[in-house]
């Protein structure tokens, strides 16, 4: 749906399993991406319902995906064979495969300032903070929470990069109600 003018526009059909993870490219852009549990990622013209692209690489399902914030064509994906992998759009090149996480990585989200950085959640129960050109992860937060109501640890699904902030905080510990 269009929310300005109401009407359903299109239906993407690339899919041949569940669609896990959808983000707009932004930047006035009416392209999508998609991940999916065809180890793919697609990307769409979302006003014809065309897809552009297909990504291939990941070895399992792709849990998560999200566009740079820079305007550049680059597109991050997590993935359930432990990576984050940035790609190019256009071209459909895979530019780099970020390895750290030791299990499922749940949730990707570029900065939102415009650098390289990318944060992945992993059900390793971490936060890395990624270089997207060197590949390297600058930042690591791991969870250490004990073991209450029958759940160990927490498992990040969602991330949101948020900055600029007083201390360069790429996490805003949300309220326990959230």
């Amino acid at each position: 749906w269009f929310l300005v003018s109401g009407p359903f526009r299109s239906v993407l059909c690339w899919h041949s399993y569940y669609v896990m993870s959808v983000c707009w490219c932004g930047q006035g852009s009416n392209r999508i991406c998609s991940g999916s549990s065809a180890k793919a990622v697609g990307v769409w013209d979302a006003e014809s319902g065309q897809c552009l692209t297909v990504l291939e690489g990941h070895t399992d399902f792709v849990r998560s995906v999200c566009w740079s914030g820079d305007g550049s064509n680059r597109i991050c994906s997590g993935s359930g064979d432990n990576t984050v992998r940035v790609w190019d759009a256009e071209s459909g090149q895979c530019l780099t495969v970020l390895e750290g996480h030791t299990d499922w990585v749940m949730s990707v989200c570029w900065s939102g300032d415009g650098s390289n950085r990318i944060c992945s959640g992993s059900y390793d129960k971490a936060v890395r903070v990624w270089d997207a050109e060197s590949g390297q992860s600058n930042n690591t937060f791991q969870n250490s929470a004990k073991i209450q109501n029958g759940f160990e640890g927490l498992v990040l699904l969602c991330l949101v990069y948020a900055s600029p902030s007083p201390r360069d905080g790429l996490l805003t510990r949300m309220p326990s109600s959230a």
